[in-house]
């Protein structure tokens, strides 16, 4: 059996999400993303921009979806309002 020894390994750097100051386009938020997951830059932002691009598709085809909708409940209210509504007197 092997004899433990009592030294401890050394212990990482305690990583920090921070920006980066050596990889920006703008402010070097996705670039000190990536240095925080050693990753590629190129990675995050493309990722990111997918991400705002899918999300922008999802919400348009929601507005799309429910415009009609809303339309023609609108338009009902409005005819329901004007059949139950006596119309002012006359002055």
């Amino acid at each position: 059996m092997a004899k433990k020894t009592g030294s401890k390994p050394p212990t990482a750097a305690k990583k920090k999400l921070a920006r980066s100051k050596s990889n920006r386009v703008l402010l070097g938020v996705m670039g000190g993303i990536a240095e925080y997951f050693n990753m590629d830059p190129m990675h995050i932002r493309l990722a990111w921009w997918a991400f705002v691009f899918i999300t922008a598709l999802a919400a348009g085809a929601v507005v799309y979806a429910l415009v009609p909708t809303v339309l023609t409940l609108l338009a009902v209210a409005y005819l329901v309002a004007f059949l139950l509504m006596n119309e002012a007197p006359s002055k």
